[in-house]
């Protein structure tokens, strides 16, 4: 599955970077979203 969102070059990194991105995006749109009721919980994450 593919997101446009990740950027043009995504096609040019090593599958590893692409699958890390992609999962770390998909984290940081969650985290986003759950951040406003779990703020605390979320500060102490890296």
């Amino acid at each position: 599955m593919r997101d446009k969102n990740i950027g043009a070059n995504s096609n040019q990194t090593a599958p590893e970077i692409n699958a890390f991105l992609y999962c770390f995006y998909l984290l940081k749109n969650k985290t986003l979203k759950i951040k406003q009721t779990f703020a605390q919980n979320q500060t102490n994450k890296p």
